[in-house]
C-alpha cells in the first residue's frame, strides 16, 4: 500500500521513527495502530460514562487507580465477599 504523507506530518513521523529505531513505514503503522487503540478506549470509556452520575465515575475512577496500584481483591478475596453479600442480602429479604 501506499499513500502520500502530508509535507507537515512527515518530520514528526521521521523522528518517530528515528526514537523508536525503526522504518518510517514501520513507524506509520505503529502510529496508525496507537491511534486505533486509543480512539477505541475513548470510545469504552465514553459508551458508559453517560449511565453514572459524576460521583458514581470518580468512584470507578478511584477503584480503577487503586486496582492499578495492587490495592484490589484477589478473586478467591471477591468470591468471599459475594458470598457475604449474598447471604446478608437473603436473610433480609425472606420471602
Amino acid at each position: 500500500m501506499s499513500f502520500d504523507i502530508p509535507s507537515h506530518i512527515e518530520p514528526m513521523i521521521q523522528q518517530y521513527a528515528s526514537e523508536q529505531h525503526i522504518t518510517k513505514s514501520e513507524a506509520i503503522v505503529r502510529l496508525i495502530q496507537e491511534g486505533f487503540t486509543a480512539s477505541h478506549q475513548e470510545s469504552a470509556e465514553d459508551s458508559y460514562a453517560h449511565l453514572f452520575t459524576p460521583e458514581r465515575m470518580r468512584h470507578i475512577a478511584k477503584a480503577q487507580a487503586e486496582i492499578a496500584a495492587g490495592q484490589g481483591l484477589t478473586p478467591e478475596q471477591l468470591l468471599v465477599e459475594l458470598e457475604k453479600d449474598k447471604a446478608e442480602w437473603r436473610a433480609t429479604n425472606k420471602h
